[in-house]
């Protein structure tokens, strides 16, 4: 596999974020069953949430990358329910998303990223290791 060395400047990487951002929110309101723009059928509407859901976590994700104002905030009213921001160059763009389904399990700090660390290191012996057999990441 060859690789090309491409220059990233703050500006580009920028650019690049925000991209990816319109990609991701493009395709959450695809996916989204509250668009009015959408006709979905009973039985794919909790997958069509759990798509935007994921859509919206990875448009959250390249906004910050991007340096754009975003975050999570408890609704006050529904709180099982916080809410992600998104201030889009446009304007503020926000939705309801569904709470972390678990408690705390109790770790610590070094207990944190010990798991992060291993984590880490499975994934890259797992990618090294498929990358040696000619096969694509994910395949």
């Amino acid at each position: 596999m060859r690789y090309h060395a491409i220059t990233i400047t703050p500006n580009t990487a920028a650019d690049l974020c925000g991209g990816m951002v319109s990609m991701y929110l493009d395709m959450a309101a695809e996916a989204d069953p509250s668009n009015p723009a959408n006709s979905v059928a009973d039985d794919e509407i909790q997958e069509r949430y759990a798509e935007r859901n994921r859509c919206i976590w990875m448009a959250l994700a390249f906004a910050a990358g991007a340096g754009w104002s975003c975050g999570v905030k408890i609704d006050p009213i529904e709180a099982d329910w916080p809410i992600v921001f998104i201030d889009l160059p446009t304007g503020q763009v926000s939705w309801h998303m569904p709470a972390y389904p678990r408690d705390w399990d109790g770790h610590t700090v070094e207990q944190k990223y010990d798991r992060v660390r291993e984590w880490s290191n499975h994934a890259t012996a797992a990618f090294v290791a498929d990358e040696d057999a000619g096969v694509a990441p994910g395949q």
